[in-house]
């Protein structure tokens, strides 16, 4: 039941920035495997182009989504026991996990990055008051 609900709330968050790549995902588990739907939500949340390999065999599968995630520990992001074989072969705990991770790391950079900005203007603003 947690996993379905888990499920939702990270579909519902992620839609958004799919559909910006022109991307769809009906089943998160499923539709992560090639790794084209991971690498497309980076690419839009990072502003980053990432390289792709084109084939549909489990060899391609394994380098994109090992692109994807070898991207995510160039930018800091911590992984914990997550292999591109767990993405692949659809482990759902672990391809929450993965989302998770994900939206958590944007979400926040998005957030700081916010309040620098408004925190920097309020501190122009005092300054030139005095």
């Amino acid at each position: 039941m947690g996993t379905t609900r888990h499920l939702t709330e990270a579909k519902r968050l992620c839609v958004h920035e799919w559909s910006k790549a022109s991307r769809h995902v009906g089943d998160l588990f499923e539709d992560l495997r090639d790794g084209h739907n991971l690498i497309s939500l980076l690419e839009v949340l990072s502003g980053e182009h990432l390289p792709r390999e084109r084939g549909r065999m489990r060899f391609h599968m394994l380098q994109n989504v090992q692109m994807a995630l070898d991207f995510l520990r160039y930018k800091k992001i911590k992984l914990v026991n997550i292999r591109a074989e767990d993405i692949v072969d659809g482990n759902p705990k672990l391809t929450l996990g993965l989302i998770w991770t994900i939206i958590l790391h944007f979400q926040v950079s998005y957030f700081y990055h916010h309040y620098y900005y408004y925190y920097l203007r309020l501190f122009m603003y005092i300054y030139d008051l005095n």
